[in-house]
């Protein structure tokens, strides 16, 4: 990462260039973080959708449902860290991304044990079914 001397020498294109190479490495890691918000978080739901929070420390992570968009910030300092809105597509590089590892690994869980529920369940339906075809048939 370059410093903030380096980063201040260069031009606003350069720059734009750089935060949009950080946002597309780093779009894999969003949905990580997606993820964290609406399997860990709290849901507060409105008439449009549902929005998912989730805070660990300073670290506040936003998704609304509705919109497709999610913000992540740091409370105490008011910075702006990720965000996936379409004016602001950004992901600032730090530590504070590496603290959410074991909550990354839990909604990954999470996630693939109502997949698999949902693949057991379509399962016994489709045994249902062709049990029942076969039973009219005798």
């Amino acid at each position: 990462m370059k410093t903030r001397e380096e980063l201040l020498a260069l031009s606003i294109k350069e720059l734009q260039e750089i935060a949009q190479e950080q946002y597309l490495k780093n779009r894999e890691r969003l949905l990580d973080f997606a993820s964290i918000a609406q399997e860990l978080g709290y849901t507060s739901s409105s008439a449009s959708s549902d929005k998912y929070r989730f805070i660990k420390g300073d670290i506040e992570i936003f998704v609304d449902s509705y919109s497709y968009f999610m913000t992540i910030r740091n409370n105490r300092t008011k910075q702006l860290l990720a965000s996936t809105h379409p004016t602001e597509r950004i992901f600032i590089e730090g530590e504070w991304s590496e603290m959410f590892e074991e909550e990354i690994r839990i909604a990954k869980e999470k996630i693939s044990r109502r997949e698999k529920e949902r693949e057991d369940q379509e399962k016994r339906h489709l045994i249902d079914e062709i049990l029942e075809v076969k039973n009219e048939r005798e």
